[in-house]
């Protein structure tokens, strides 16, 4: 992922650095500039000001694991997928953030795909010293669309699974006499095995757990495919939940 953006950024220079393809009807192109110039982790560690050199040098950056994503890597994702993106952001911390996280973004085409799937991200935190004047993200999570809990049979243990998993699917998995729900992640056909993530539940809700939950498991034990409400993350098995409005 952090490739496609680079490329993405790279092949498409221009219309990156072209902030009125970014700006909103309640912020300004001059705005947008402004804002990713300031939030930008290379303007302290470069001691960069211009915005050309500081797009460049994030761009570089955010291919090596461990730097911060932030609105011009949701640029990019939107630009490459040719889909929407709704950006949510708490009523929490500082105003600014919040007008310009708080937003649609569409990329910049003519033959933009209006009919195509919407992705919608929540900008969060796992930190808990944070008053609400003072919060601040340090992360965004996926929100899934609303979906039909249904009840599951367990199939017998030596059964086959009447259906092939997909990488990038949920699905209800029985383990240990119990049902959970995973995501799959890698498929080996030979020896009928499935790497999978498995998500933590808090009554209806289901989201990811701070710490990650990888392991093989064999095809028989998938049930069904899954539809989930809300995925949130975790902060010392606290939730938090927001109330936002677009």
């Amino acid at each position: 992922m952090r490739m496609r953006i680079f490329v993405t950024q790279l092949l498409n220079r221009d219309a990156f650095l072209d902030f009125n393809n970014w700006k909103t009807a309640d912020v300004s192109a001059s705005e947008v500039c402004t804002f990713l110039a300031t939030v930008a982790e290379v303007v302290q560690q470069e001691n960069k000001a211009d915005i050309l050199t500081i797009f460049d040098l994030e761009k570089i950056s955010i291919v090596k694991d461990g730097p911060y994503m932030g609105l011009w890597q949701l640029f990019a994702f939107s630009y490459f997928t040719n889909c929407d993106v709704v950006s949510l952001y708490p009523e929490l911390g500082w105003e600014n953030v919040r007008r310009h996280c708080h937003r649609r973004i569409s990329p910049p085409r003519p033959n933009s795909n209006k009919n195509g799937p919407v992705f919608y991200i929540l900008w969060s935190s796992n930190r808990e010293d944070m008053p609400g004047e003072h919060w601040t993200s340090n992360h965004f999570v996926s929100l899934l669309p609303v979906g039909c809990a249904k009840p599951v049979e367990l199939a017998p243990c030596d059964a086959e699974v009447s259906f092939e998993p997909k990488i990038g699917s949920l699905y209800h998995i029985e383990w240990n006499g119990s049902i959970y729900v995973a995501l799959v992640r890698e498929i080996d056909q030979l020896e009928r095995m499935v790497m999978v993530s498995f998500m933590a539940q808090r009554n209806a809700l289901y989201y990811w757990p701070a710490k990650e939950d990888v392991s093989w498991e064999p095809m028989s034990s998938f049930q069904t495919e899954v539809h989930l409400a809300l995925i949130e993350s975790a902060s010392s098995h606290r939730l938090q939940f927001y109330s936002v409005n677009l």
